[in-house]
């Protein structure tokens, strides 16, 4: 079994997006304060504390990403049409946004967490995510920009006419 080129850009615009959004956490943030740079270890980075690399726009940057290049990865390895890959974009533009706004409403939204990602890689950092994020109304105007970019971009990586 081959994966179609179309497929294959998708994924690669995705994954490359991906490590944009990992060099704005390198540089732009403390990684003592994000989740996966911890779980890999990383105790040093580009961080200067005083400036950024990518300035304000490093502030919305990631949360653009996110919703983008899940959704390019998720629409490659579906190999989704027009009608698919509109479900995979609002699926992802939900989740992202649903995570955004549980910073808004912590206590409601730690409460909604099951006990048991607690003791689960990845999902013990859920009820922390909420307690110590921040909402940021841009944060979701960045993910609806991501997500009809990615929309945009799936359509025109499309194989013939298909839905």
């Amino acid at each position: 079994m081959t994966m179609r080129a179309s497929c294959v850009t998708r994924i690669v615009i995705g994954v490359t997006a991906l490590g944009v959004g990992l060099l704005v956490y390198l540089a732009d943030r403390r990684p003592e304060q994000i989740y996966f740079l911890q779980r890999i270890g990383v105790t040093h980075a580009l961080y200067g504390g005083t400036s950024s690399l990518f300035g304000s726009l490093g502030q919305n940057l990631p949360a653009f990403i996110h919703a983008f290049a899940f959704a390019l990865i998720t629409g490659g390895i579906l190999a989704c049409g027009q009608r698919g890959s509109l479900i995979v974009v609002l699926g992802w533009f939900a989740t992202d946004a649903a995570f955004e706004l549980g910073q808004r409403f912590p206590t409601w939204s730690e409460r909604c967490v099951p006990r048991w990602f607690d003791s689960l890689p990845v999902l013990e950092s859920a009820r922390p995510f909420f307690r110590g994020g921040t909402f940021d109304p841009l944060d979701l105007f960045a993910m609806a920009v991501g997500a009809v970019a990615a929309y945009f971009l799936l359509l025109a990586t499309m194989e013939g006419g298909r839905s």
